[in-house]
């Protein structure tokens, strides 16, 4: 498989999937509640037909994500319980997908301007949305920033090769290599600077990897298979992802234990999106042409959130969000709260 194609490629190969399951009505509101961990769901709206997405929440229950509103467009949202949901805007073109907020109440994503192309963002109350990318780049996203408003994502530049950054304000956006091949991303940092996401290889495989200023990046490996990301990082440098060898299996990683397979909880496969501080893991799972959100924890071990169909990001205080699917077919952000 080509490196400049392969992680790209398989991210979009994985959400079409979920997201045709749903389309096709093979996520069904009633079926998504088998087995699952007592708690309580807020739908974030919007009201009427049409879809959004949450993607993260900060520790102060702030939520960002994504609206569809059925028309071509797309536009980022900030929810609060104040505010409800409030449209970002966007760089002078018809989107933008917010990612990721922090504590401060910063946000980041990617949004295209009004020549089509895309270009990572930061907004905050203050300054509105502002791109952070370099003048040399022709694409950039931003997937997640820290509480010192460092931000990582991927830029590609002119000659096609695309890269993991982190970026500062400081510093501007620093290139971060790869793997040795033409791909690679990253997905999240932590508060110590330390940076995960995925790359590929020479020999065109995807390795997750955990960055920081002191190792560079170094190759957290696979399970035996060809394939494999990391998408979140906790304070104490616990990571999570998944890893690809016939099926997706959810892991989490520890530098004292190398990767814990945390399997696929008996189903036909699983991944894992996001953890807490306490360790508290959450992701997706598929079971009998179903998806559904998860929660798993060394204490309770996995337990499924039913209302959920993907479980995108769990803040310190082990609330959700993610999305689910409404009795009339559309996708609606969620907040989750699971009892204590």
């Amino acid at each position: 498989m080509n490196n400049a194609r392969t992680i790209r490629t398989i991210l979009t190969l994985l959400g079409a999937a979920a997201w045709m399951l749903a389309s096709l009505g093979f996520i069904a509101p009633t079926q998504a509640r088998a087995e699952p961990r007592s708690g309580t769901t807020l739908d974030l709206g919007p009201l009427g037909d049409v879809n959004s997405t949450a993607q993260d929440i900060n520790n102060r229950g702030q939520v960002v994500g994504s609206r569809y509103p059925g028309d071509g467009r797309v536009s980022a949202f900030l929810w609060s319980a104040e505010t409800g949901m409030v449209d970002l805007g966007t760089l002078g073109g018809p989107s933008s997908y917010a990612t990721a907020i922090n504590d401060r109440g910063q946000v980041v994503g990617w949004a295209t301007s009004a020549d089509g192309i895309g270009h990572a963002f930061l907004w905050s109350a203050e300054t509105g949305m502002v791109t952070i990318d370099h003048p040399d780049t022709v694409f950039s996203y931003a997937a997640d920033l820290n509480d010192q408003g460092q931000v990582v994502g991927a830029a590609t530049s002119a000659n096609g090769g695309e890269h993991a950054f982190v970026w500062s304000a400081e510093t501007g956006m620093v290139d971060l290599g790869s793997l040795g091949g033409s791909v690679s991303e990253a997905y999240g940092i932590n508060d110590r600077g330390q940076v995960v996401g995925t790359s590929a290889t020479p020999s065109g495989e995807g390795r997750a990897f955990v960055w920081s200023a002191e190792t560079g990046m170094v190759d957290l490996d696979t399970f035996g298979g060809t394939w494999s990301a990391a998408y979140s990082i906790n304070q104490h440098g616990e990571v999570v992802g998944h890893d690809i060898d016939g099926e997706s299996h959810s892991f989490r990683w520890t530098a004292q234990d190398g990767m814990q397979d945390l399997g696929t909880f008996g189903r036909a496969g699983s991944g894992a999106n996001s953890i807490n501080k306490h360790g508290q893991v959450v992701g997706w799972t598929s079971h009998q042409g179903f998806v559904q959100g998860y929660v798993w924890s060394e204490k309770r071990g996995f337990e499924l959130i039913g209302s959920l169909v993907s479980a995108r990001s769990v803040n310190d205080r082990g609330q959700v969000v993610g999305y689910l699917l409404t009795e009339a077919g559309y996708w609606h952000a969620a907040l989750w709260t699971g009892a204590r």
